[in-house]
C-alpha cells in the first residue's frame, strides 16, 4: 500500500513540475511584456507643448529604437516605428484626461523639461519602456508615480535631470 501510494506521488509529480514551470515561464513572458500606462491632461499646456487637445509623445528623433502600438485612450491607435515618428502625436475631439498605453518596444524617451512636461500626470505601470538617459522626466512637474514595477535602467550611465 505504502509504495503504491509513493508509486503515485511520484507519477503526480512527474506531471505537476512541467505544468508549475510552464506557468512560472508563463509568468515571466507576460512580465517582460507589460504595457507603460500613462495618465495624461492636454489641458496642461506650456511654453514648447503642443496645442490643449494634443499629446506628442517625447521620442527621440535619432538614436531611440521604436516598434510599439500606442492605445491613445480614446478608442484610437497607433503604430509607431523608427520610420514613424509622426505617429507619436495625437489629437483628441476635446480637451481631457487620457490614459495612454503603449505595447512594444521603447527604447528612448527624454522631456528634458520641453514639449508635453506638464500634460503627463501619472505613471501607473513602467512596463515596456526602458530607460534611455539623461532628461527622461525631467520638467515634468505634475508627475505622480503609482508604478509598482520598476523602469529599466538596464545600460544608463547618466541619470542627469532623470525627473
Amino acid at each position: 500500500m505504502i509504495k503504491s501510494i509513493q508509486k503515485i506521488i511520484y507519477i503526480l509529480s512527474l506531471v505537476a513540475l512541467p505544468l508549475s514551470l510552464n506557468a512560472q515561464m508563463g509568468s515571466t513572458l507576460r512580465n517582460e511584456v507589460k504595457p507603460f500606462i500613462a495618465t495624461w491632461n492636454t489641458a496642461n499646456t506650456s511654453t514648447g507643448s503642443t496645442g490643449n487637445t494634443t499629446v506628442k509623445l517625447p521620442l527621440y528623433a535619432t538614436g531611440g529604437i521604436y516598434g510599439f502600438t500606442v492605445d491613445w485612450g480614446d478608442g484610437t491607435q497607433s503604430h509607431v516605428t523608427n520610420t514613424t515618428l509622426a505617429n507619436a502625436t495625437h489629437t483628441y475631439a476635446s480637451a481631457g484626461t487620457y490614459t495612454i498605453t503603449i505595447r512594444g518596444t521603447i527604447r528612448g524617451w527624454s522631456f528634458s523639461n520641453t514639449g508635453d512636461r506638464q500634460k503627463i500626470l501619472n505613471v501607473s505601470q513602467w512596463g515596456c519602456l526602458k530607460g534611455a538617459g539623461a532628461g527622461e522626466f525631467y520638467g515634468c512637474s505634475n508627475l505622480i508615480v503609482s508604478a509598482t514595477d520598476v523602469l529599466n535602467c538596464k545600460g544608463i550611465t547618466d541619470f542627469t535631470y532623470q525627473f
